[in-house]
């Protein structure tokens, strides 16, 4: 159904196929207007690469490269603690925080690229 991004053609098509099979199974509708849709606002921030800066020891990280941030604006100093890819799997027992005191610093973790050859 061409993906369901948002918003997108595909995502409209695909919320017109739940509503009418909602409504040929006899479910009641309870969205906006008695109907089987809510509408949400909507807010995508997006920053500004350029503007992004950060430095570990006074040495400066390439934003993409080195780091990611998220679209909000702020500073931030303070002790940072490594904790590999950040995943707890508790079934595998792994807990890359099990021995690590992470209360009031920075946590910084690897976040895994996969690219194909």
């Amino acid at each position: 159904m061409e993906g369901r991004d948002t918003p997108s053609r595909g995502l409209d098509i695909t919320a017109n196929f739940i509503a009418m099979n909602l409504a040929k199974w006899g479910f009641k509708p309870a969205g906006d207007d008695s109907t089987y849709f809510q509408k949400i606002a909507l807010r995508r921030a997006r920053l500004d690469p350029d503007q992004t800066h950060a430095e570990f020891n006074g040495r400066p990280l390439k934003y993409g490269d080195d780091f990611l941030a998220s679209a909000t604006a702020g500073t931030a100093s303070g002790r940072m603690v490594y904790v590999g890819d950040g995943w707890v799997i508790k079934s595998k027992e792994i807990d890359p925080y099990k021995n690590i005191d992470v209360k009031d610093k920075i946590i910084v973790y690897t976040e895994e690229r996969c690219q194909k050859e």
